[in-house]
C-alpha cells in the first residue's frame, strides 16, 4: 500500500472511514470532479471542516495556466549560478558566492583548480572556509527540494555519498547563513526559512500568502519539515502540518524543541515582505514563490521559485479561496 495512505490509516486524528468516505462522495456530486486533492490537502483530518476552502485540481490547472510564467523564464530561477549573479547585480542581498565545483574542476571568480580526489575537495574547501571565516553549504546547481545539499565546517570531511553526488553534478559553493537567534529557538539544525508568494496583477507586484518552514529531527534542511502560516503582523498562526507524504503531522509546538508555535513572532517579516516585492518587480514574471532566510541584520533571499507549490499555502491556511486576497488576484470565482 502507499505509504501516503498507510500514514492517512495510522493519523489518530483523523475522521472515521465513513466520514472520509462520505466528504469524498459529497465534494465529488458538489463539482462533478474527483477530490483528488483530499488527501494531500489533510482534509481527512478532524480538524478539517471548510473542505470547500482548498484548491481543486481544475483550480490548480487554471492558476497553471493564467498565471504561472512560461518556461522561458525558468533559467532565471532554477539555475542557482545564474539567479546568484543576476541577484548580486541588483544589490539584491544573497548568500555569499564562493564559486562552483563542476567536471573536477573548482571556478571561483578568479581561480580555476584541478579536484581529482575527495581529498582535494575537502582542501579546497577548508581553504575557503579559513579564508573567509565562515561554514559553508553546497548544494546542485539546478537541484530542488533540498536534495543533495550538505554543510562543511573547517577540517570537516565529505562523506562517500555528497562526494558521489558532487562528482555527478554541479555544485554551488555559498557562505553557509547565520540565522537569526529567534529562529534558532523553533530549530537550530536547518535556516528555516518563509515561503512568501508574490503576484503582479498587471498593476503592481501584490504580497500573497507567507509560511514559515522549519526543519524536524536530524534534518539540515526546512524542505521535509513542517511548515505553518504567518499572518499580517509577523505572527505565526498553529498549528504548523507537515505533508502527507511525511506523517500528515499536526504540531502547536515544535516536536524537538518543543517551543511554543502559536503567535510567535517573526524576527524583520515587514522587512521580509519588501525584498521579496522588490526582487519581484526586477523579473518578467506572475507568480513567484521567494524562499527567504532571516539573519541577525535582515532578510536574504535564498531562491525564487517560477512555478511555485500553492499547496504549503492551501494547507497551513485554511483553503486559499477564503482568502479575499489571493481570490481577487488570482482566481475567477
Amino acid at each position: 500500500m502507499n505509504r501516503k495512505y498507510i500514514n492517512v490509516l495510522k493519523s489518530r486524528n483523523r475522521k472515521s472511514i465513513p466520514g472520509i468516505i462520505f466528504d469524498i462522495f459529497k465534494l465529488t456530486i458538489a463539482k462533478k470532479e474527483l477530490p483528488v486533492h483530499y488527501f494531500s490537502r489533510l482534509l481527512y483530518l478532524k480538524n478539517q471542516t471548510s473542505i470547500n476552502n482548498y484548491l481543486w485540481l481544475s483550480d490548480i490547472k487554471g492558476i497553471s495556466n493564467n498565471h504561472f510564467n512560461q518556461n522561458a523564464y525558468a533559467y532565471l530561477f532554477e539555475d542557482k549560478i545564474i539567479f546568484n549573479d543576476i541577484m548580486t547585480k541588483l544589490e539584491i542581498p544573497v548568500p555569499k558566492f564562493h564559486g562552483f565545483i563542476a567536471n573536477d574542476k573548482y571556478i571561483s571568480e578568479n581561480n580555476i583548480y584541478k579536484l581529482k580526489t575527495r581529498e582535494a575537495i575537502e582542501e579546497i574547501l577548508n581553504k575557503i572556509c579559513l579564508e573567509n571565516n565562515c561554514d559553508l553549504f553546497l548544494k546542485p546547481v539546478n537541484g530542488m527540494n533540498g536534495r543533495g545539499c550538505f554543510s562543511f565546517t573547517s577540517s570537516s570531511e565529505i562523506s562517500l555519498d555528497n562526494y558521489s553526488d558532487i562528482k555527478n553534478n554541479i555544485y554551488v559553493i555559498q557562505e553557509k547563513i547565520k540565522q537569526h537567534p529567534e529562529l534558532n529557538k523553533i530549530f537550530p539544525n536547518s535556516i528555516n526559512t518563509i515561503r512568501i508568494n508574490t503576484i503582479h496583477n498587471g498593476v503592481k507586484t501584490v504580497h500573497l500568502c507567507s509560511v514559515l518552514r522549519f526543519g524536524v529531527n536530524n534534518r539540515e534542511v526546512d524542505n521535509g519539515g513542517a511548515f505553518i502560516s504567518i499572518d499580517n503582523n509577523g505572527h505565526l498562526v498553529a498549528p504548523a502540518y507537515s505533508f502527507l507524504e511525511y506523517g500528515g503531522n499536526t504540531y502547536e509546538k515544535h516536536p524537538n524543541t518543543k517551543v511554543g508555535l502559536n503567535n510567535f513572532k517573526v524576527p524583520y517579516f515587514q522587512e521580509a515582505i519588501s525584498l521579496a516585492v522588490k526582487s519581484a518587480e526586477e523579473f518578467p514574471s506572475k507568480i513567484i514563490g521567494w524562499d527567504v532566510a532571516i539573519t541577525e541584520h535582515g532578510p536574504v533571499i535564498i531562491e525564487g521559485n517560477h512555478n511555485p507549490h500553492l499547496g504549503m499555502a492551501d494547507i497551513a491556511f485554511g483553503g486559499l479561496k477564503k482568502s479575499n486576497l489571493f481570490v481577487e488576484n488570482i482566481l475567477d470565482l
